[in-house]
């Protein structure tokens, strides 16, 4: 209860009232003998013996009553100021003044600085993000080691077939070398056929004399030119 407002509880001294608003005014029902017929009056501030409003007489046992707060108070101004009274038992009390004027228009909060942040939103945003940031993240993990994989075993299965591989060398030089000796066996056999298709003819042991085989060396044939010396041992043999 205010001190300074005895034996009014509500409403409180220089409390703002806004227009077509309803309040309580509330007493304290020890002040007054128990069924005493309270009375609330609303004076203009600055005209104490002009009256806005009068309830009808209330017991005291109630302990309240309520007011509304008319625009016509105003009498034109966007505020006046108003003195609550109470009568009691042909006394009267003075009371809490207020301040009447148009309620003011209500903003939204701003939500940059003023607002409240909606931790609901964040709580349920964030761990979803996350969770998707981290499924991305491990499935380019297992596709990249996939394809690791995949590489490694094409590498080792072109070395299994002998491609990039000592053993592939080693097989195609092998190779090589029985082509070649197979190549040179069959020119070896086409010469050697060659030499005994122009073989030249056997000696003539027809003529009955050793020596004159022996001396064929020295002999010349008939269609090579004359040599004086072999005409002369030919005809020395034959006594010509």
């Amino acid at each position: 209860m205010d001190e300074n407002a005895k034996p009014f509880c509500l409403p409180h001294n220089h409390q703002e009232v806004y227009v077509g608003s309803k309040y309580y005014v509330t007493w304290n029902r020890k002040y007054f003998a128990e069924h005493a017929n309270i009375t609330i009056i609303l004076n203009y501030a600055n005209e104490t013996a002009v009256q806005a409003w009068s309830s009808p007489p209330t017991d005291n046992l109630k302990g309240l009553l309520t007011v509304d707060m008319d625009k016509a108070w105003l009498k034109g101004y966007s505020r006046n100021n108003l003195t609550f009274f109470l009568t009691a038992d042909g006394k009267t009390y003075d009371g809490p003044e207020v301040s009447l004027q148009h309620e003011p228009p209500r903003h939204a909060p701003n939500q940059s600085t003023g607002g409240k942040i909606d931790k609901t939103g964040l709580m349920i945003g964030l761990p979803v993000a996350l969770g998707f940031v981290l499924f991305v993240v491990v499935g380019l993990w297992f596709g990249m080691r996939k394809t690791r994989r995949i590489g490694l075993g094409s590498v080792m299965g072109r070395g299994r077939h002998g491609y990039g591989s000592r053993k592939a060398r080693r097989q195609r030089m092998d190779s090589r070398k029985k082509s070649d000796v197979l190549l040179q066996e069959r020119e070896l056999g086409a010469r050697e056929a060659e030499y005994r298709d122009e073989a030249p003819p056997r000696p003539n042991f027809a003529q009955g004399h050793v020596r004159d085989t022996s001396l064929g060396s020295l002999v010349s044939q008939d269609d090579e030119p004359r040599n004086h010396f072999r005409s002369e041992v030919e005809r020395q043999r034959t006594g010509r």
